[in-house]
């Protein structure tokens, strides 16, 4: 991915373990086909003297995602259309996270706006 990139980690919560494996696969296949990403999966620590390398972790997705294009506001669209009352996503950025979940729009937008506007970047209505 050519230009400048930002590491984006993506922390998935779910009510049950069948669900966050199926949020974190429904996610994965949009995040493929995101432009300007490039994806990576956390995998889980294998057992002591284990050859494995563990299980993938549907905890935690790890992006390289472009710095410029709405690359960002691209991405947070993308998570807020797999969203219900019992999911989570939090959005990790150099130490600076947006937890986005089950609030209804309004306030979610208003949460999305202050912290792209406090990153620097510019806020408004998506999708």
């Amino acid at each position: 991915m050519p230009g400048e990139t930002i590491a984006v980690e993506l922390r998935l919560h779910a009510d049950s373990p069948e669900d966050l494996e199926r949020f974190g696969l429904d996610l994965k296949r949009d995040l493929d086909d995101l432009p300007d990403a490039e994806l990576s999966m956390a995998h889980a620590a294998a057992p002591v003297g284990s050859k494995s390398f563990g299980d993938i972790d549907w905890t935690q997705l790890l992006l390289a995602l472009a710095a410029s294009g709405g690359a960002l506001t691209a991405l947070i669209g993308l998570i807020q259309s797999h969203l219900s009352r019992d999911r989570k996503v939090r959005l990790v950025i150099d130490g600076d996270e947006l937890e986005l979940s089950g609030l209804d729009q309004e306030q979610q937008q208003r949460l999305i706006d202050a912290w792209l506007a406090r990153r620097g970047d510019k806020p408004g209505r998506r999708g």
